[in-house]
């Protein structure tokens, strides 16, 4: 699939685009085709730089079927329960190791108990920063979802 990014000089693509085109249907915008049609190069840029990819970005999103979408919303809700559930065992386990201290966790807005010698809770350790404690494992499991089912 490739490992690098190749560019012509105007434009930025993954060395595996191809890969995408053939085996995943993918659409390539019309100036982007014109373009390499017309018998530029690519090469690998050297040094690496930084693109911008707002292009790619807006034009992909404009063209998200509700298929697309509706499969994204079908893998999250996939995932969710299981990933949560995991998140709770590990607290658990946590609370088990550790115990509970007569404190509360010092977290704004936290109603649990700090664990033993510590300031928050087991939550809070493992790195709740975010409204929803899964959210940074949901989106880890969602990604091997797709790339499981192979979209």
């Amino acid at each position: 699939m490739g490992s690098w990014d190749l560019t012509d000089g105007t434009w930025v693509w993954p060395q595996g685009l191809s890969h995408y085109v053939e085996a995943h249907s993918v659409v390539l915008p019309e100036e982007f085709m014109s373009h390499v049609l017309s018998g530029h190069v690519p090469m690998k840029p050297d040094p690496p730089h930084t693109y911008d990819f707002d292009y790619w970005t807006s034009w992909s999103s404009a063209r998200r079927t509700p298929a697309f979408a509706d499969s994204l919303r079908a893998a999250a809700l996939a995932v969710q329960e299981p990933i949560t559930a995991l998140f709770v065992e590990k607290i658990s386990a946590m609370e088990r190791e550790h115990g509970l201290s007569g404190n509360q966790c010092v977290w704004r807005d936290c109603s649990r108990k700090a664990l033993t010698e510590r300031l928050v809770c087991a939550e809070h350790l493992l790195g709740k920063a975010s409204p929803s404690p899964a959210e940074p494992a949901l989106r880890t499991g969602l990604r091997e979802y797709l790339r499981t089912r192979g979209s």
